[in-house]
């Protein structure tokens, strides 16, 4: 008998479902019938080899991808992307879902008969897996490119929008020739390095003797 599995009020999915969904993606960007490797896969969508081994011998039970051994064995999709659907792949990972036990394909409720919360519960569920079977794994590789492609877009405009960020001070020298540009590129260093200059100018010139000697200045 089929198994069936008690999504609560949560409705998340469990680890096993969302791995195998994003392990198929991964074939399904691919030529159809190309045989990837499992390492392969699980390098590309960051998951435990021997973790997405298990979700996809069972689904390799269930007819939806094929396993291959030998030196270039791996698993390749049987069927195109476009009949796949996220449904098929979570009920043969997980069981039929059920989001109440008085939904379950044997029900364990002595209030099913009239119990209002049951048909508010058999409701969801039908929406629920009326979106899973109508979304192809197709389906999500296209929303995938454009969500990146979204995401690159957004990066441009942003990068394009950033203010300049101002030039910081730091102990080394300004390259030569570079006036403007480097570590010393904000204009107050040159200002306060003509002044010192203009300041030095400005003093009287002592010169150096001896020592118990002096001398008039300007002589």
């Amino acid at each position: 008998m089929k198994k069936t599995i008690l999504v609560r009020f949560n409705m998340q999915l469990t680890r096993a479902g969302e791995y195998g969904i994003l392990g198929l993606l991964c074939l399904a960007r691919r030529p159809l019938g190309q045989t990837v490797m499992v390492e392969e896969v699980s390098q590309e969508e960051h998951i435990s080899k021997d973790f997405l081994g298990k979700i996809f011998q069972s689904l390799a039970r269930h007819g939806i991808i094929r396993s291959s051994r030998g030196a270039k064995g791996g698993f390749s999709l049987v069927k195109s992307p476009e009949t796949i659907t996220t449904l098929e792949v979570v009920e043969a990972i997980e069981g039929r879902i059920a989001l109440q036990r008085c939904l379950a394909a044997v029900p364990d409720c002595s209030l099913q008969s009239h119990c209002a919360l049951c048909l508010v519960l058999e409701r969801v569920q039908d929406r629920v897996k009326d979106v899973l079977a109508n979304t192809t794994l197709a389906d999500l590789v296209k929303t995938e490119a454009a969500m990146s492609g979204e995401r690159r877009r957004r990066g441009v405009v942003l990068s394009k929008g950033w203010p300049s960020i101002p030039a910081v001070r730091t102990n080394g020298p300004a390259k030569a020739g570079r006036r403007g540009i480097g570590p010393r590129s904000e204009p107050g260093a040159y200002a306060s390095k003509r002044r010192r200059k203009a300041t030095r100018r400005a003093r009287p010139e002592i010169s150096r003797v001896r020592p118990g000697q002096t001398r008039e200045l300007g002589k």
